[in-house]
């Protein structure tokens, strides 16, 4: 899938090839980095189970998002790999021209067992070195959205994205937002890039909760 931005090139190169690896072998405020094995205190009884197949991230957004980004032919790809499965998608907002319309990009990854480690265990070490590629941004765990999370903030220039990582159980998700509004400020834009990344974030993460009632 090609990418929008350099953020999310870095991002999706780096995840990519320390997936393989892994198959072969900010929050902002008071955020804690943890080590990302399965405990129970990260482990909530909300994520009973592994996941056994990679959902589609599509399906698991609520009708009003689907009908913001209804853009999305053929604009979600599976990817197979060693010890993982990919979805990856990438959708644009169709209610404004083509210079100005919002972007919503979602990798959602499963992990499956490897010798001497659980599926869990698997996408937790797959996080813990993703977190490392990204040392700027710190670890919320256990998150609002999952077991461990990752926020990462644009920044002050127009047209870059705001990104959040987070596992859940055996599940890594990517997901970014890209805002453009002529009538915002910087810090307006950057607030409102904010906001849109946990509302789509969290509404996915809703979408995988019910995976598992």
């Amino acid at each position: 899938m090609n990418r929008s931005t350099n953020t999310r090139s870095r991002v999706g190169t780096a995840f990519l090839a320390l997936a393989l690896l892994a198959g072969t072998a900010s929050a902002c405020g008071t955020a804690r980095y943890s080590s990302g094995k399965a405990s129970p205190t990260a482990s909530s009884p909300r994520w009973p189970d592994e996941f056994r197949t990679v959902p589609v991230p599509w399906k698991l957004f609520p009708a009003n998002v689907r009908k913001t980004f209804r853009n999305r032919s053929d604009e979600c790809r599976f990817n197979p790999g060693e010890g993982y499965e990919m979805w990856s998608c990438r959708f644009s907002a169709a209610d404004r021209g083509p210079l100005e319309r919002d972007v919503l990009s979602v990798d959602v990854t499963k992990y499956e067992p490897r010798l001497g480690e659980s599926a869990t265990d698997h996408a937790a070490d797959v996080f813990e070195s993703l977190h490392h590629a990204f040392a700027d941004f710190p670890v919320t765990a256990p998150s609002p959205l999952g077991d461990q999370a990752i926020d990462m903030p644009a920044g002050d220039p127009k047209g870059k994205p705001h990104a959040i990582d987070f596992r859940v159980r055996n599940l890594i998700v990517e997901l970014q937002v890209t805002v453009h509004r002529r009538n915002l400020d910087q810090w307006e834009l950057a607030a409102e890039r904010r906001d849109r990344t946990w509302r789509y974030a969290t509404d996915l993460s809703h979408g995988l909760a019910a995976l598992h009632p």
